[in-house]
């Protein structure tokens, strides 16, 4: 008998099983609102990710 172990990456793998994932409570009032940068905050030609990932693992 063999078992095979399938990885893959994923941005809700870490929020399985939390009640709560992310809360905007007491410091909430000290994120800044306007940005403080003259340029682009996004580069557009990084939009294209070309990623493949993939593991298998076989053990017996």
């Amino acid at each position: 008998m063999f078992r095979v172990l399938f990885t893959f990456p994923s941005r809700y793998l870490f929020t399985i099983g939390l009640s709560v994932v992310f809360s905007l409570t007491r410091w909430s009032w000290q994120i800044q609102t306007g940005l403080h940068v003259s340029r682009h905050t996004q580069d557009t030609a990084r939009l294209l990710n070309y990623f493949v990932y993939g593991v298998i693992t076989l053990y017996d």
